[in-house]
């Protein structure tokens, strides 16, 4: 593994040129996306409900009741798939404040995983 070694004693035994940390940096960052998209994909691939949620979402914004219908689960399932999926950023709550009604829509990070699941099976 590239990092193994802690950064900071790469730098004080050699001379890195600005160029070469950038890259390194550059490197660290597409492992870091590599990574998340990794788990995200994961999230959803164990999880055939929270992809119906997400294809739920898909057209229109919706409650938790109506998404509840639509895949046939209950409410309390469905409010911890809503979780989930808005800790990773894939569904965004419209109206927080709203305790009775709120709605929930998919984001375009949501949708490129959603795609990116769908097309993989």
């Amino acid at each position: 593994m590239l990092f193994d070694i802690p950064l900071c004693t790469i730098i004080e035994d050699e001379e890195i040129s600005d160029e070469e940390l950038e890259k390194l940096l550059d490197e660290l960052e597409d492992l870091t996306d590599e990574k998340q998209d990794m788990e995200i994909i994961s999230l959803l691939s164990r999880s055939k409900k929270r992809l119906e949620v997400l294809e739920s979402l898909k057209n229109e914004n919706k409650i938790p009741s109506v998404i509840s219908k639509d895949i046939n689960d209950s409410s309390h399932h469905i409010s911890k798939y809503l979780k989930t999926l808005k800790e990773s950023g894939l569904v965004v709550c419209l109206n927080e404040n709203d305790k009775r009604y709120r709605y929930y829509s998919i984001t375009p990070k949501g949708t490129k995983y959603l795609n990116i699941v769908k097309n993989k099976k």
